[in-house]
């Protein structure tokens, strides 16, 4: 598709909305991370690889990618399976400076999302993309969205959509491009096949 796209002169782009939600997007903006982790977990529902990979796992290591400063330089892969089902995945991608581990077991007691991030002097934890902890200095600040604010805004899928619109209207490229939605593409098929 990426290839036809180019050939077609057409706008391709995959919607990884983690990059347009509010409380990840303002995370982005604090400079460059030098750990990152992200716990994406499930209730009793191990899958099929390629189903638990590409369908949710997706949004982990895209999410790990989006704040990693850099090329990645190594990545290294955990998965448990039992029976011909993937139960959980841990990945770790380093850049220059910077280490990122990604989690999901999808038979967890809870569903959760849960992103940390440290930079120098801070740490911030996101949980499901709606609260936001700033850690400073022995200070702890916390942001939450007010109740009435839509769950599509809190999670991007509006940012997401005006964004693809936008870029077909003005005839540029998206962020991100359809190469770079391929790169976290070919890191879950090497997933699947380890």
């Amino acid at each position: 598709m990426v290839d036809l796209a180019k050939e077609k002169r057409k706008i391709l782009m995959v919607g990884f909305n983690r990059r347009f939600a509010p409380m990840y997007k303002n995370l982005k903006a604090q400079g460059p991370p030098s750990n990152i982790i992200l716990q994406k977990n499930r209730t009793f529902s191990p899958a099929d690889a390629r189903e638990f990979i590409f369908d949710d796992f997706v949004h982990v290591v895209d999410t790990l990618r989006f704040f990693l400063p850099g090329e990645i330089e190594d990545i290294n892969i955990k998965k448990l399976e039992k029976k011909g089902l993937l139960y959980s995945v841990t990945i770790e991608l380093t850049s220059k400076g910077c280490n990122a581990i990604g989690i999901m077991n999808r038979d967890s007691g809870i569903n959760e999302e849960i992103l940390e991030v440290i930079t120098s002097g801070h740490k911030w934890r996101v949980r499901d993309l709606n609260e936001t902890i700033h850690y400073s200095n022995g200070h702890e600040e916390v942001i939450r969205f007010n109740d009435w604010e839509p769950v599509l805004y809190r999670r991007g899928f509006y940012q997401i959509t005006d964004h693809f619109i936008d870029s077909v209207k003005e005839k540029r490229e998206p962020t991100p491009s359809a190469h770079d939605s391929l790169i976290t593409h070919e890191i879950l098929e090497k997933i699947v096949n380890y």
